[in-house]
């Protein structure tokens, strides 16, 4: 089994035979292929033709859309920059498209070469043991270290935690490490100062990236000669472990180390990548097919996004949440959406998509839709056999987050494979789906509570697998029934309309489901949420909105409680975990978030927009938070924190009391 591969020009894979790991190096090259006008390629020929180092051919190759006429060139990896160069030169940067470029080294490999990372005969099958550390090392707020935490083992001596740091390594192949400030990183140059040997230390720069409207912070990653090193810092990692980014190196063909990296939209464009090469379909280096001019008739209908409907805050009872399972992916695969087979132009062997879709699809498979239908199966097996094992529920997870972003790649601007008519007809049939659920749940004896994008929630006495049965068959889409709730509580947004994406709910048999409120965020005080888990198991017991009513004293008790012991409450429960999403410069006004950055600053760390902090507020009017170990919390800017955590709380009592006068009233009469 290949469970990593290393370098540029020559590969060195990592086999574990037997239970130990051979390394075996080979020569890799790259494949440009250059295109264009064929006088501007007779041109450019005769440039390379005055080169003693280029190799090329004139040859016929086929990207997604064709055949395509043009030069092909031969040369290392890391001569790829070079070629470019000469080529935008050559072309005055517009006159040539180039394919086969600017690729992962190792990727290339493993494509040209049709091989895979942990490639297992059976979806059943274990991942391979590997041996691993996981290694956090201890500073205090002086910034000296006291000690280190190796896979699971406290060590607060510092030359005894060296010395078990450097034998960790020593002894494993995977290290797992928390290079949080860079203070890992620090660690180890440490120990190389005090004569320790660890091959080949060196860092990443990392830094702060944007995605899906979010302000991220990537800690520098450490990297050392011989091991695969895994930042518990990754989403990957943090979301589905060693099992998780095993999974994303088979899928996409980088290495252990890289998968756990890159984001999940970059390890889908690389599983795209794979197929196309190893398929011999050329791979855009960079992309020049910009969204075509459309009349602003046709821009209104395309450009909507999701469905969202506004749902009314309040408790409603007997509650069905129905999903569609992947319904974006199952979209590209079910309807071959895919770059080539998207066209707004009617023609012989071409289908009209439903909806308010303006294009038609292509018979012949898409290149994207068979590139994302194994996902599309691996998926469905691992979410039925995760109750097996934490390795499948963790397997499911990462392919969730890679089939969850397969569709947003493809309106993605740097997306090779991507293209906005494609993702505007997505959409449009992920609309129409939904719209076709409601009208469906409707003719069923339904009533329509809320949906959102891929879910709906709907109340009434009708037959529910009947209506999973149509909805399924006519959208091509497959549905499930995700939760039976006795009751479900909508609050209201500050609009005083019902919340789109804050709920919670009394599932038949099987406990709550909570979403958006404190106990589900991780910027607010563990106070908040500690009192939030209580009012929630008080309300588990509870089947209807009469006896949700009767409970509202024991709520109100628990609050009471815990505003009147704050002052008896550790100071590990006041903590909040910041992110500031921008610069000290940046802050027009004063807040515990530009306080926190001032601190990190003052200190002498690194402040970076999107890093996660802890901090301790003493002063929250002035904003000032705490520096010295003997520092208390503002306990009246916490007690804010209790009383905003039961705000929903208050709500949902309101809602029972009131329908309760209504029934009474209405018994009354």
């Amino acid at each position: 089994m290949i469970i990593n591969a290393t370098g540029t020009d020559r590969i060195t894979l990592w086999k574990l035979i037997g239970g130990k790991i051979e390394k075996t190096m080979y020569r890799n090259y790259s494949n440009i292929f250059i295109s264009g006008d064929k006088y501007d390629l007779e041109f450019l020929s005769r440039q390379f033709d005055d080169s003693d180092w280029i190799d090329y051919t004139w040859i016929e190759a086929q990207d997604i859309f064709g055949n395509l006429n043009g030069i092909k060139v031969t040369v290392s990896p890391s001569m790829e920059r070079e070629i470019i160069r000469i080529v935008q030169y050559c072309g005055y940067g517009r006159k040539f498209s180039v394919f086969n470029a600017a690729i992962d080294p190792v990727l290339r490999f493993m494509a040209q070469n049709k091989l895979r990372f942990f490639q297992k005969d059976s979806l059943y099958d274990m991942d391979p043991d590997i041996s691993t550390a996981q290694i956090i090392i201890r500073e205090g707020k002086s910034g000296e270290f006291s000690g280190a935490i190796i896979n699971g083992s406290v060590e607060q001596n510092l030359k005894n935690a060296m010395e078990r740091v450097s034998s960790a390594i020593d002894d494993s192949t995977v290290i797992i490490y928390n290079n949080h400030l860079g203070t890992f990183y620090r660690f180890l140059l440490r120990m190389e100062h005090s004569g320790y040997k660890i091959p080949g230390i060196r860092k990443n720069r990392g830094g702060t990236y944007e995605s899906y409207g979010q302000v991220h912070y990537s800690p520098d990653r450490v990297r050392i000669n011989g091991k695969i090193c895994i930042s518990q810092s990754s989403m990957i990692y943090s979301e589905s472990g060693m099992d998780g980014i095993y999974e994303i190196s088979k899928i996409s063909s980088l290495n252990p180390e890289t998968a756990s990296n890159v984001t999940p939209g970059t390890a889908v464009s690389s599983m795209e990548i794979y197929n196309a090469l190893s398929s011999g379909i050329l791979v855009p280096a960079f992309k020049d097919d910009h969204e075509k001019e459309k009349t602003i008739e046709t821009l209104f209908v395309t450009d909507k996004g999701g469905f969202v409907l506004q749902p009314d805050p309040g408790i409603y009872e007997n509650i069905y949440e129905i999903d569609f399972s992947s319904m974006y992916p199952t979209i590209i695969v079910n309807y071959n959406l895919s770059p080539e087979t998207v066209t707004a132009s009617p023609g012989h062997g071409k289908i009209k998509l439903p909806g308010d879709n303006p294009y038609y699809v292509h018979m012949d498979r898409g290149f994207l839709s068979s590139a994302i239908e194994p996902l599309l199966k691996e998926r469905l097996i691992y979410k039925t056999i995760k109750p097996m094992g934490a390795v499948y529920s963790n397997r499911d997870t990462a392919l969730k987050w890679l089939l969850v972003t397969s569709f947003g790649y493809t309106g993605y601007k740097n997306a090779r494979f991507g293209r906005i008519e494609l993702h505007e007809a997505i959409t449009s049939i992920g609309r129409w789906a939904l719209s076709r659920a409601m009208r469906i749940c409707e003719e069923e004896g339904f009533t329509i509570i809320h949906g959102i994008v891929d879910s709906l929630w709907i109340t009434g006495e009708g037959n529910i697998i009947q209506a999973i049965r149509r909805i399924k068959k006519e959208t091509m889409i497959n549905i499930v029934l995700d939760a039976h709730y006795d009751w479900l509580f909508v609050p209201p947004a500050r609009s005083g309309l019902g919340s789109l994406n804050r709920y919670f709910g009394r599932k038949k048999n099987s406990g709550m489901k909570v979403r958006g409120i404190d106990l589900r965020r991780s910027d607010v005080p563990d106070i908040s949420r500690k009192m939030q888990r209580e009012l929630l198991g008080i309300l588990s017991d509870c089947k209807n909105i009469h006896e949700i009513g009767e409970a509202s004293e024991k709520l109100y008790q628990i609050r009471n409680r815990y505003i009147s012991n704050i002052r008896k409450m550790g100071k590990e429960d006041f903590i909040l975990n910041l992110k500031p999403t921008r610069r000290l410069e940046d802050y027009r006004v004063e807040n515990i978030q530009k306080a926190a950055i001032r601190s990190m600053r003052l200190s002498g760390m690194d402040e970076n927009p999107g890093q996660r902090m802890e901090v301790l507020v003493k002063d929250g009017k002035r904003h000032i938070i705490a520096e010295n170990p003997e520092d208390i919390p503002d306990y009246n800017f916490y007690e804010k924190y209790i009383h905003r955590a039961f705000e929903p709380f208050q709500y949902i009592i309101s809602y029972a009391k009131a329908n309760r006068r209504i029934t009474l009233e209405n018994w009354l009469e």
